[in-house]
C-alpha cells in the first residue's frame, strides 16, 4: 500500500538559532527546496518557506536575524 512518506522531500533542518545567513547558504545549495524544517534541540519547532524566507532577506541586516525569527511556528508534526 503507497503511503505519503514516498511523496515527503526529506531534508536535514536548520537550527532554531542559526543565523538566516546560513538558511540562505542551504536556498542557494538546494536550489529545489521549497522550505527547511527548523529544530530546537532535535525538535520541531517551525518552517521556512523559501519564498517568505527570501522576500525577508531584501531587507538590510536580515542575514543577522536567527531561523527562529523567521519561521513559521507551530509546526504540523505526524508521526512515522
Amino acid at each position: 500500500m503507497d503511503t505519503l512518506a514516498h511523496l515527503i522531500d526529506r531534508r536535514d533542518p536548520v537550527i532554531a538559532d542559526c543565523a538566516c545567513e546560513t538558511v540562505l547558504e542551504r536556498f542557494i545549495r538546494e536550489p529545489t527546496a521549497l522550505a527547511l524544517a527548523v529544530i530546537d534541540h532535535g525538535m520541531p519547532v517551525g518552517v521556512i518557506s523559501r519564498e517568505t524566507f527570501l522576500a525577508r532577506m531584501e531587507v538590510p541586516g536580515a542575514g543577522d536575524l536567527t531561523a527562529r525569527s523567521v519561521m513559521s511556528a507551530p509546526p504540523t508534526v505526524v508521526p512515522e
